[in-house]
Parts: C-alpha cells; structure tokens; sequence
C-alpha cells in the first residue's frame, strides 16, 4: 500500500482486488509504485538491525541486488520520457537550449542507472561474501 493511500483512507473504501484505486491512471501508477518502493525502503531500514535478522541478511542482500537491476532499468526506461517533458515545456520547439537540456536529461538518466547498477554489482559482491559465512554461522 502506498503512501498515498495511506493519506487518504477513501480510497481504502473503493479499492478493487488488484490494490489499484479504480481512478488511477499511468501517472498515478507510476507515482503510486515509486512510494511502495519507498515505504518498502523505509520498513527495511527500520528492521535492519534487529537482533535475530542475520540469517535474512544474504536472501535480503539478493532482494537489492536484484532491486537496483530492476531501478536502473526504470531509469532507462524513464529517460526517453524525461528529456519529452523538457522539450515539451521549452515549447515542444527544438530550440538550442531545448535540445540542450533534454540531452542532460538523458546524460543524468543514464549515469543514475549505472549507478544504480553499480550498486547491484557491490551489493551482489556482499552477498557472496557474507552469505556463506552466515550459513556456517546458523548451521
């Protein structure tokens, strides 16, 4: 459930079986799974250290590690449409300064997504590192 819903208890009311309100468009959905991602971020931080939580370190370290494989592909997939938005509020026009800021919109989409792989690779490098340390530990 996300943020917004829990801001708003109406839609708790109407929502159908899927957990999508039934008023919610691409925009909603988009904005609506990015707060889940948060909420979820949020709830990890907030057992993280709890005593008794090191034997889901490894399987929670494989959860991020294929958590920013799958943000760095949003990232991708968001550029196209990002630098469309900065063109489209310099004017729909493809004026220098237009053109100019969408390409740094696509410049930043694209080093966030390598640094979003970046930390799938040191994340999945953890893992194999403490992972079988801590099935010895729990054996």
């Amino acid at each position: 459930m996300s943020i917004l819903h829990r801001r708003h208890p109406r839609f708790e009311r109407h929502r159908p079986a899927s957990g999508t309100p039934p008023d919610a468009g691409r925009e909603r959905l988009l904005y609506d799974q990015a707060c889940d991602l948060l909420l979820a971020a949020r709830g990890l931080r907030a057992v993280a250290g709890a005593d008794g939580a090191q034997p889901a370190i490894a399987a929670t370290l494989g959860c991020l590690e294929a958590t920013f494989d799958a943000l760095a592909d949003t990232m991708t997939a968001l550029r196209a449409q990002a630098a469309e938005q900065v063109v489209a509020v310099g004017g729909g026009e493809p004026r220098r300064e237009t053109v100019s800021g969408a390409r740094r919109v696509i410049e930043q989409c694209d080093e966030t997504a390598r640094a979003l792989r970046a930390a799938r690779d040191m994340t999945g490098g953890l893992r194999e590192r403490v992972g079988p340390t801590l099935a010895e530990l729990s054996a």
